[in-house]
């Protein structure tokens, strides 16, 4: 009798433990840049040195394990270092316990960013992550090297000049031709 006690008790932490996964359908996205295992009680990070202005685009989906949901952080350097020594840290975007994101940001100082894909689940589920990213580096226009560019051209100077030659080689056949 005690035994069956057990399995049922067994039975019905495993029916409970099933019941909060999510079984689901995803989407998954188009010609992901990176698709990434990440390991449990584990992270992995894209990062890029980045100068203020510069955009920084991400778009992300779990496709498998589990519940399917990750922590996402967007950390300086200063930041991501006290993330991997298990400290408290600041983030510039955060999506917790999460199966989708798409964000765009724009960078606000000198740094090397990292995008932290961190799978928390202390046990059994590695969490399988496409990721697209992208970046625009800003540029400004320097006025120092308007100097030694040519000199912008007259707005229509190539048209005015192309009906010049043409009306002159019209009026030399007209003159050929009438003579």
């Amino acid at each position: 009798m005690r035994n069956k006690k057990l399995i049922v008790i067994i039975g019905l932490m495993i029916m409970v433990g099933m019941t909060s996964l999510r079984i689901s359908e995803t989407n998954a996205l188009t010609n992901p840049d990176y698709t990434k295992e990440i390991g449990v009680d584990s992270h992995w990070a894209l990062y890029a040195s980045l100068s203020p202005q510069d955009t920084f685009h991400i778009e992300f989906e779990v496709i498998a394990g589990g519940n399917m949901e990750i922590d996402f952080y967007l950390v300086d350097s200063y930041n991501y270092q006290r993330f991997k020594d298990d400290l408290s840290f600041s983030v510039y975007k955060i999506y917790e316990a999460t199966t989708y994101a798409s964000f765009t940001y724009t960078i606000p100082k000198d740094d090397t960013f990292y995008a932290i894909f961190d799978n928390p689940a202390i046990f059994i589920f590695t969490k399988t992550v496409e990721i697209i990213g992208d970046i625009d580096y800003y540029t400004a226009e320097d006025d120092d090297t308007a100097e030694d560019d040519e000199p912008p051209a007259i707005a229509g100077y190539n048209t005015i000049f192309l009906i010049g030659i043409i009306s002159v080689i019209s009026i030399i056949l007209i003159k050929k031709r009438y003579k």
